[in-house]
């Protein structure tokens, strides 16, 4: 996910930017390979994927669930592309 943003770069406000750029949850969706396109059971998966995803992200950053949500985290006028990197990274790595 953290490769993909490296690659495509990196957004706020949105999930994808017509040029590629995407925020940390529109690098988590990309980076699935789930197509769902007119299919419930897949869309399903990509929904579960998503959120087992997004809750390894909340764990990583402290973050309570009913809080602040992962994308509301991204945009922080504040954050930066370094900050977002390092969240993804280290997120993939909770067991």
């Amino acid at each position: 996910m953290a490769d993909y943003i490296e690659k495509h770069g990196w957004c706020q406000h949105l999930g994808t930017m017509p040029d590629g750029r995407v925020c940390i949850m529109g690098a988590v969706i990309k980076t699935l390979h789930v197509d769902a396109t007119e299919n419930i059971p897949q869309l399903a998966a990509l929904y579960k994927l998503q959120n087992e995803a997004e809750l390894l992200l909340l764990q990583y950053l402290g973050i309570r669930r009913n809080t602040c949500g992962v994308a509301t985290w991204n945009d922080r006028f504040w954050r930066t592309k370094k900050q977002v990197l390092r969240a993804l990274r280290r997120a993939g790595k909770i067991k």
